[in-house]
C-alpha cells in the first residue's frame, strides 16, 4: 500500500505544468500516472492489477481526473504521450529528468 500511496502522490505532481488549461493539467496528470504505473509494472515492482488499483485510488481521491482518464483510456494520443514520458523516468520510476518546460513541450501535442 505504501507504494500505491507514494506513486499516487508522485504522479499527481509528476508533470508540473504552468498551463492555465485545466484539461491540459488533468490530462498531463493522468499521463504521468499511467507512465509511472507502466514503469513500475515493467520493472516488476507492481503487477498490472496493482497498477489498476493505483489508478482507481487516484480517481477516487481526485474525481476531477475522471474525464481525463476516460480520454486516456481510449486515446492513441494518450498512449503516445505515455511512451514519450517513459524514457525520462528514473530507474526507481519516481522522478523525471525533464524540466517543467521540457515536459510541457514534449507532451502538449498529444494532449489537445
Amino acid at each position: 500500500m505504501k507504494a500505491l500511496l507514494l506513486l499516487t502522490a508522485l504522479m499527481v505532481s509528476a508533470l508540473p505544468v504552468k498551463a492555465d488549461d485545466t484539461r491540459f493539467l488533468n490530462r498531463s496528470t493522468v499521463v504521468g500516472a499511467l507512465a509511472g504505473t507502466d514503469c513500475f509494472v515493467r520493472k516488476g515492482k507492481m503487477t498490472e492489477e496493482e497498477a489498476k488499483e493505483v489508478m482507481n485510488y487516484m480517481l477516487s481521491v481526485y474525481p476531477e481526473l475522471n474525464a481525463a482518464y476516460s480520454w486516456a483510456s481510449s486515446s492513441d494520443k494518450a498512449s503516445k504521450a505515455v511512451q514519450v514520458i517513459l524514457p525520462y523516468l528514473n530507474s526507481d520510476c519516481n522522478k523525471m529528468s525533464l524540466s517543467e518546460d521540457e515536459a510541457q513541450r514534449l507532451i502538449r501535442p498529444y494532449l489537445n
